[in-house]
């Protein structure tokens, strides 16, 4: 419900902004708004206008289609012909909207979601707006895993929103265009070249692709384009010399995990992974080949398993009987909800090692995923502290923009690549105040060392004309129980 809530308060924000972009004071259509996004509301997530005005349309896992524009009509304000959507504090609307989905239901928001909007002021020292940085996110917002990937989808437009109410990046407002994949490797190659060679991005920026990372490094690398931060599931992103992770390396992650799990006594491991995608069983070789021991762990059992399915208990007795207490599952949020279930109905309840991005709400307000606990080693900052202003700085955002969603380690490993964005552009200095390309944003790709965005992620270096990413094997370990997501500080856990 939580999940299902916060897609109208984003929704209405989001698409406050974009309505009120027109060099002409007109607002877009309803229809053609659904229309952008897509047959059934999956194609695209994303709305253009005459102005060039972009904005996402419903948070991830959202029931697709039309949406009322009340709450958009009575906030909109124009700004300049070409110029990105704004999201901004400002006017607040208490009119309640509502989301047609595809069936024909209609879903009422929330009364009083905030829609706030006004023209993006001037940054300090900028004595006018600069030309825009498009830039493009790709995600599995639909399909198969769109539960794991919903908070990327929602953290990058917090970003957007808040930088923008600043002036955008040195004078540069954003302007933002988000395309689903639908976790398919042939669609995110598609989705990647549409969003460079035909909407303008210079640079992708906090990808989820973790299904689909095969088409979508194959298009970043043909079109020498950079991802700026993803979610770092897989070894691409550390085998590329056009992917630059925000922070941790795939294998660390899952180590990491496992770690935790060891120090808090579980030491026998079962693994079970899934069969639809290359990252489920990279985890269990990470593991297999030494991982396991790196982290003090002995691996008894092991076995694949399909995410469509509903029943788990052959494989809870199986791991039960081998005297595993502690399981990594690797598989997305909804599965490792189901599989919980099994295994609770034999009154077995092993610690778990997962992804952060894996969980979200299905797993954070998961009554056996409490009881058992949920290790993760977050690739960036334990979204739930505020220990520095950078930190805080999100932790306001999301309240701001987003009132109703939950924050987790997808909306946070966005935000930062969002944060990696700003901080690479201001280190080109004086170019910064040209129009910003894409050679720029290699340029400033080269120039981040040791740099943690304001303490928002371990240390990351990039030298210009890498061949790939160095390995990043700092941590952040989170802990899910009765009391909720908890991490004992934020300040990384490193091992070579």
């Amino acid at each position: 419900m939580r999940q299902h809530k916060s897609r109208y308060a984003l929704l209405a924000l989001v698409l406050a902004g974009t309505m009120a972009t027109s060099a002409c004071g007109t607002r877009q259509s309803i229809e053609a708004i659904a229309a952008a996004n897509g047959p059934g509301g999956s194609t695209v997530s994303a709305v253009e206008n005459a102005a060039g005005g972009v904005g996402a349309l419903p948070a991830p896992g959202t029931d697709p289609g039309a949406v009322d524009g009340s709450a958009a009509a009575a906030a909109g304000a124009a700004s300049p012909a070409g110029a990105a959507a704004t999201i901004a504090p400002g006017t607040t609307t208490g009119s309640t909207g509502a989301a047609t989905a595809s069936n024909g239901s209609a879903k009422a928001a929330q009364p009083g979601a905030a829609a706030r909007t006004a023209e993006a002021p001037k940054a300090a020292g900028c004595t006018q707006s600069l030309a825009p940085i498009t830039i493009g996110q790709v995600g599995g917002f639909t399909g198969i895993v769109s539960n794991t990937l919903a908070g990327s989808k929602i953290g990058l437009p917090v970003w957007v929103a808040a930088m923008n109410a600043r002036g955008g990046i040195a004078c540069h407002p954003i302007r933002l265009v988000q395309a689903d994949d639908a976790s398919d490797p042939s669609k995110s190659n598609a989705a990647v070249r549409d969003l460079v060679q035909n909407k303008g991005a210079v640079a992708l920026v906090g990808s989820s692709v973790p299904i689909s990372i095969k088409g979508f490094r194959a298009a970043v690398e043909a079109l020498k384009v950079p991802a700026v931060g993803g979610d770092s599931l897989n070894f691409d992103w550390n085998q590329s010399p056009y992917l630059f992770p925000q922070g941790t390396t795939f294998a660390a992650t899952i180590i990491g995990a496992v770690k935790q799990n060891v120090e808090a006594g579980k030491k026998k491991i079962g693994l079970v992974y899934c069969v639809e995608a290359n990252n489920c069983t990279d985890a269990y070789q990470v593991l297999k080949q030494g991982g396991a021991t790196k982290a003090g762990a002995q691996v008894v059992y092991e076995t694949q398993m399909s995410i469509t399915g509903t029943d788990f208990s052959a494989q809870c007795r199986s791991a039960q009987n081998a005297g595993a207490d502690q399981l990594l599952l690797a598989m997305d949020g909804s599965a490792i909800q189901r599989f919980l279930r099994s295994c609770a109905a034999l009154n077995y309840f092993p610690a778990i090692a997962t992804s952060a991005i894996a969980t979200g709400s299905v797993v954070s307000n998961d009554a056996n995923a409490q009881k058992s606990t949920v290790s993760v080693a977050h690739i960036v900052f334990p979204w739930m502290r505020a220990d520095n202003a950078a930190q805080q700085a999100y932790a306001n955002a999301m309240k701001l923009y987003a009132p109703d969603a939950d924050s987790d380690g997808a909306t946070s490993q966005a935000w930062v690549a969002g944060e990696m964005l700003r901080v690479l552009v201001e280190k080109l200095g004086a170019k910064a105040a040209e129009p910003i390309t894409t050679a720029a944003i290699l340029d400033g790709l080269g120039k981040l060392k040791k740099e943690t965005f304001g303490g928002l992620s371990a240390p990351v270096t990039f030298s210009p004309g890498q061949k790939s990413a160095p390995e990043n094997n700092c941590y952040y370990p989170v802990k899910l129980d009765s009391r909720g997501w908890t991490s004992p500080s934020s300040k990384p856990v490193c091992f070579t």
